[in-house]
């Protein structure tokens, strides 16, 4: 999936991800094998039940020796010795590349290996410079989803994973997407890459510059995926190759897309390590992943995704892994790589602090849709969706009194699939009308027609607010430059 993301073919992930992850252990698994039946064929030649008196065998060679052993012990000492170190040598050659396989050093076993350049990431704060200034966001908008559904097939029935969810955002701009496990936040980011899982059926639009990549065959969309969309995943560990040094993987997308020679992608590649704080780019170019710390990982995963200067970085939680130093450290990173290079951001997380601190814009999901969306300020103002507010009550506070007991989101049946709101059963100000059809985005009050809302009773309305809200969802989107129904 990582290989996909940067618009790598069949061909080439058949040959550069696959084939060198399998050679190894096959490798050493030969290495094995040869052994044991080196050492099989030489125990039954030298009973006798191996090959015939004609063909030459280390155990027929023993054997034949054993009635000399007063008189020329040599006859079976040679052989026995070659026999024995052939096998030895099969043997430490398989643990060596066994080991090799698995990322251990030979020589580095039983040791701790240490740095002498300090606690990672200390030196590299403030390194990255603003090129020209911060970049104020500016229309057009560069990404635009237009009612996406992705459906996945189950015993019960299909699964609305994503359930018609419209958003926009601009250049420049940060896009954050809360929303609590299971709110399928993944899933719309791997639908928007066309990279859901093959059983699933996505529907609906999305826009880059006005082109529908929905709409792009395989060979188009591989041209997409790391030139103009680039993703920071959430486990630096599985967007890495293994056996393949951080480098080359850094230069390989600018190779692909940009036909960077090898030389020229090693000069790339090493700019970009040292834009995002990598330490020592040289020599970290030549290292593997697993020679490296979790947050100098994460920093090789944003210049995989910067690598061919796109124009949206998605970043499905690419701090959730991290300890709280090192997530500052990376997020001030994007923050400042956003701002000099007028990148589109989509951050996807499940830490309304991060959010909220770091967002120009915030949409809450929830069941596969957006329940609310409104500029970070509006939304810490006041929240209108029920589900907002439990979200943001139930966040722990300095102030609160010592030992008070943190506010929960009640639990109840619903989710996925419902019929009408999915947080009707969880919520507090339920009606008969949440329990039969779900409401779609609508602006809260007249004065903040940017801060939409998906509720019959939203806790904060405005005389001015429509009060016609009987649209379900079984109806069709609203067109994208529309505000209701939209996450703009």
């Amino acid at each position: 999936v990582a290989a996909r993301l940067t618009g790598a073919s069949h061909q080439r992930i058949l040959l550069r991800e696959i084939a060198p992850n399998v050679v190894v252990p096959l490798a050493a698994y030969l290495f094995l094998i040869a052994g044991f039946a080196i050492l099989a064929e030489g125990f039954l030649s030298y009973l006798g039940l191996g090959v015939s008196q004609d063909k030459a065998s280390w155990g027929r060679l023993v054997q034949a020796g054993r009635d000399h052993l007063l008189d020329a012990w040599w006859w079976s000492l040679c052989p026995s010795a070659v026999f024995f170190f052939t096998i030895l040598s099969l043997n430490v050659l398989q643990d060596r590349i066994a080991a090799r396989w698995q990322g251990i050093a030979p020589s580095q076993r039983g040791t701790v290996a240490m740095s002498v350049h300090g606690i990672d990431g200390v030196s590299c704060v403030g390194t990255v410079e603003l090129a020209g200034g911060s970049f104020e966001p500016v229309e057009p908008f560069v990404l635009e989803l237009v009612g996406m559904h992705t459906y996945l097939p189950s015993p019960v029935g299909a699964v609305r994973a994503v359930d018609g969810v419209s958003l926009r955002i601009r250049r420049g701009e940060m896009l954050a997407i809360v929303g609590e496990s299971g709110a399928g936040k993944t899933m719309l980011v791997r639908s928007i890459l066309g990279i859901e899982p093959a059983a699933a059926t996505s529907i609906g639009q999305v826009l880059l510059d006005g082109i529908d990549l929905r709409s792009l065959g395989p060979a188009d969309i591989r041209r997409v995926r790391g030139r103009d969309v680039g993703i920071v995943m959430q486990d630096s560990t599985s967007s890495l190759n293994p056996v393949v040094r951080v480098g080359w993987q850094v230069a390989e997308p600018a190779q692909i897309h940009l036909g960077l020679s090898r030389a020229a992608g090693r000069i790339h590649a090493l700019e970009l390590l040292r834009s995002v704080g990598v330490v020592e780019p040289e020599r970290r170019f030549q290292q593997y992943p697993h020679e490296l710390s979790g947050g100098q990982r994460q920093r090789i995963a944003i210049a995989l995704g910067l690598s061919c200067n796109p124009k949206v970085l998605i970043a499905d939680e690419p701090t959730s892994s991290l300890d709280v130093i090192v997530q500052r450290q990376i997020l001030d990173l994007l923050d400042r790589l956003r701002r000099s290079r007028g990148l589109a951001v989509l951050f996807v997380t499940h830490d309304l602090a991060l959010a909220t601190s770091r967002a120009d814009r915030v949409a809450v999901m929830y069941a596969g849709r957006i329940v609310e969306a409104a500029s970070t300020e509006s939304l810490l103002r006041h929240r209108a969706m029920p589900y907002s507010a439990a979200l943001f009550d139930s966040a722990p506070r300095l102030s609160a009194s010592a030992h008070s007991p943190l506010a929960v989101v009640p639990f109840g049946a619903g989710g996925i699939g419902t019929v009408g709101c999915a947080f009707a059963r969880r919520c507090s100000s339920v009606s008969a009308q949440c329990l039969e059809s779900s409401p779609l985005l609508s602006p809260t009050s007249a004065n903040e027609p940017d801060h939409v809302t998906a509720c019959w009773n939203p806790l904060v309305r405005s005389a001015n607010a429509p009060q016609d809200r009987s649209r379900v969802s079984s109806e069709p989107q609203p067109e994208a430059g529309s505000v209701p129904g939209t996450a703009h």
